[in-house]
Order: C-alpha cells, then sequence, then structure tokens
C-alpha cells in the first residue's frame, strides 16, 4: 500500500510536532513533510508532490494563500486545506475563490476532528 503524503506548512512548531505525533498513531500510512515557512513549503511541494497540502494562512515568509495558488501550479493534483484563526467571510470567499478543498479554523480543539477532515479531502 503506497503512504499518502501530506505536507504540513505551520510556523508553530508545536502544533506541527503534535499534528505530526498523532497521525504517527492513528494512520501510519501518512507519510508526513513538515516546515516552517512557506518558502521550504514550496520547495518540499515541488520535490514530494504531497497528495495533501496542510498550510496555515498568515505565516512570516510567504502566506498561505500565495502557497496554495503556486500549489495548484506545481502540483495540481494535490489537495489543499487552509488552517486560519480568521473567521470572516472576506477571508473565506477569497479562499474559496484560489480553490482550496477546506478551511480548517483554530483553534483546533481536537485533532481527532482534523484527522477526520483530513481524511474527507483526500479521499
Amino acid at each position: 500500500m503506497n503512504k499518502v503524503k501530506i505536507l504540513l506548512i505551520d510556523d508553530n512548531v508545536r502544533f506541527i510536532n503534535n499534528v505530526c505525533r498523532y497521525l504517527n498513531i492513528v494512520a501510519p500510512n501518512y507519510e508526513v513533510f513538515t516546515t516552517g515557512t512557506g518558502d521550504d513549503g514550496l520547495r518540499i511541494l515541488e520535490k514530494e508532490k504531497p497528495d495533501l497540502v496542510l498550510c496555515d494562512l498568515f505565516m512570516l515568509d510567504v502566506d498561505g494563500d500565495e502557497v496554495v495558488e503556486k500549489a495548484k501550479v506545481i502540483s495540481p493534483r494535490t489537495k489543499r486545506i487552509i488552517i486560519t484563526a480568521y473567521t470572516d467571510e472576506k477571508t473565506e470567499e477569497r479562499l474559496k475563490k484560489i480553490g482550496i478543498d477546506d478551511i480548517i479554523y483554530k483553534p483546533i480543539e481536537d485533532i481527532e476532528t482534523l484527522v477526520s477532515r483530513i481524511k474527507e479531502v483526500i479521499g
């Protein structure tokens, strides 16, 4: 069975570590690549062509919406989920227009829900 490749991009190291630990336990068929910057994320995306990019909206170098737009060009088959604490309608509309597959809002209280949403998007 092929591993499902997931690229997790978030500048919150604690969040990345928690998600990776949990995914290793509940979804051993996932191969997770991580980075804290959008630029590194784009490099990993180009090299690995993951099945899913899970990306924070606001980061220090490149915002998630820019990463998602570039991801469509670099790896069109890659599914895209944005993670954000911003829940206003304008942001949501803008993200849907650029072609994301889902939005997950922070704080993520239940990591099981996060995994469930990942599985829904990946199919």
